[in-house]
């Protein structure tokens, strides 16, 4: 999928996203967009015991494991299931990171397609695009007074650096987040060297995953 045509699908979604009543107008909410706007139900479990899979979605009817009292179970996706680790709703998980993945699973769905390194990365650019929609983007920075230029170094420029973490926070975003998506949108000087994205993510076929 083409970049403008990801900006132009986000964009699509936001307007109609915004226009939910129970939508804040300064972040979006990946599950009231899931739930309310795609008709996606969010579900968490425990995926795995080390924390390496995050999300799992599928868009056919599938069993996958989860780890419930001390074994393994499973949980059969219907087609219109998120299932999200249930760690990243501990009080010490990262929100953004949170936030992120659910998007990034959001993300495979409108992609509608089998997990690769290809779709893995549209799913991460999809989402990125997704909670941070050009024209929400443009009006947090000016109700954050954060003018474009180089991401401040907090020692160096202390009050940029607190506008800048100022706009992330309003958008619920990590800060790495915010940056990548930022030199997207040519708001900020490209630098290189970001890095984005879940821990691995599964989207099974069909019996893979069959003992």
């Amino acid at each position: 999928m083409p970049e403008e045509e990801i900006e132009a699908l986000a964009d699509r979604l936001y307007r109609a996203y915004a226009a939910l009543p129970e939508a804040d107008e300064r972040r979006v909410d990946p599950e009231l967009m899931a739930e309310k706007l795609l008709g996606l139900r969010v579900v968490y479990r425990r995926l795995s015991r080390d924390g390496s899979i995050l999300g799992i979605t599928a868009p056919e009817s599938v069993g996958v494991p989860v780890l419930e009292g001390g074994g393994k179970a499973w949980f059969f996706l219907d087609g219109n299931t998120i299932l999200l680790d249930a760690g990243l709703l501990s009080p010490w998980a990262s929100r953004g990171r949170r936030r992120f993945t659910l998007m990034h699973e959001i993300g495979h769905r409108l992609l509608q397609g089998a997990a690769s390194s290809r779709t893995e990365g549209l799913a991460d650019r999809l989402a990125s695009a997704l909670l941070m929609p050009r024209r929400l983007v443009e009006r947090n920075l000016l109700a954050c007074a954060w003018l474009p230029g180089p991401i401040p170094d907090r020692r160096l420029d202390p009050k940029r650096w607190q506008a800048f973490e100022t706009l992330a926070e309003t958008m619920g975003v990590s800060r790495q987040a915010l940056a990548i998506r930022l030199e997207q949108l040519g708001f900020t000087e490209k630098r290189g060297g970001w890095t984005l994205g879940p821990l691995p993510t599964l989207i099974p076929e069909a019996g893979e995953l069959e003992e």
